[in-house]
C-alpha cells in the first residue's frame, strides 16, 4: 500500500468516469479513449509503481472506471483540445472531484500526465470474450490454498509479513488467522473478483463480509469495501 501523499499523486494521474457518445468532430481523445487500459510499470515521484496497480475504463455510452489499490472511482470524462480531457468522479480523489488529464494514445498506449507534470502509461487490454464477461467468476479454482500476508501499512499500521493466514478449501469452507483470534466460516465465489466472507463469529462487528481479491500467479490482493488493501503470497506445499 502506498503512503498516503504518494498515493494521491498517482490517483491524480489515473481515474474513472463517464462521457457522451462524441461527436464527428471531437477531439481526438474521445476517439481513441474508449476501451479497457493496465498501467504499465513506473516512477511517480520517486515511488516505483509496478505493472497493472492501476485500471482504467473508457465506455462508448461516457462512462469510465478507475480501479485502484485504495478503492475504485467512477464518473464522466470530457474530451477537450490539445489532448486535455477532463474527469469528473462522484467522490474525491486526492482532495477534489475534478481532474484534468492530458490523454496522449499512440497506437495501444496511453500516455497521461497530470497538470503538475506527474505522468504514467498504460498499455491497452487487448478484448477477450471469456475474461470481459462481467457474470464470470475470475477466482475459481485459484483462491482455494493456503495464504500468509506480506508486510505492508494499513490506516497507518505497519503489518509484519505473515501477520495474517488465510485458508480456503475446496468445499467453500475457509479459516482467517489474526492476531485477536481465529475465524472460520465459509466463502462464496461471485462475479469478477468479488468473495463474500461468512464467519461463524462477529469480525469488525459483522459476520458477513464483501472482499474483493485479484489473484495473480501466487499473490493475491485482497479489498476492503473501505478501500483497505493488504497483499497475501501463496503458501506452497513442502515438498
Amino acid at each position: 500500500m502506498f503512503a498516503t501523499a504518494i498515493l494521491n499523486l498517482v490517483l491524480a494521474g489515473t481515474t474513472t468516469a463517464a462521457f457522451p457518445d462524441p461527436p464527428v468532430n471531437a477531439p481526438e481523445p474521445a476517439n481513441t479513449l474508449v476501451g479497457k487500459w493496465t498501467s504499465l510499470a513506473g516512477n511517480v515521484k520517486g515511488q516505483q509503481i509496478p505493472a497493472g496497480t492501476l485500471k482504467l475504463e473508457f465506455t462508448k455510452d461516457g462512462k469510465m472506471t478507475y480501479n485502484t489499490p485504495v478503492g475504485d472511482f467512477v464518473g464522466t470524462y470530457k474530451a477537450g483540445n490539445d489532448n486535455k480531457v477532463t474527469w469528473e468522479f462522484t467522490k474525491e480523489l486526492g482532495g477534489r472531484k475534478t481532474h484534468e488529464q492530458t490523454c496522449v494514445v499512440k497506437g495501444d498506449k496511453l500516455t497521461v500526465s497530470d497538470s503538475d507534470g506527474t505522468t504514467l502509461e498504460f498499455a491497452r487490454v487487448k478484448a477477450d470474450p471469456k475474461k470481459d464477461d462481467p457474470k464470470a467468476p475470475n477466482n475459481k479454482g485459484k483462491i482455494e490454498g493456503k495464504w500468509s500476508s506480506l508486510a505492508g501499512t494499513v490506516k497507518g499500521n505497519e503489518i509484519p509479513a505473515g501477520t495474517l493466514k488465510l485458508e480456503f478449501t475446496k468445499d467453500g469452507k475457509m479459516t482467517y488467522n489474526t492476531p485477536v483470534g481465529d475465524f472460520e466460516g465459509t466463502y462464496t465465489i461471485e462475479a469478477g473478483d468479488k468473495v463474500i466472507w461468512m464467519f461463524t463469529k462477529e469480525l469488525g462487528g459483522s459476520k458477513k463480509h464483501e472482499q474483493k481479491c485479484v489473484i495473480k500467479g501466487d499473490k493475491m490482493t485482497v479489498s476492503d469495501t473501505d478501500g483497505t488493501t493488504l497483499d497475501f503470497e501463496r503458501v506452497k506445499k513442502k515438498e
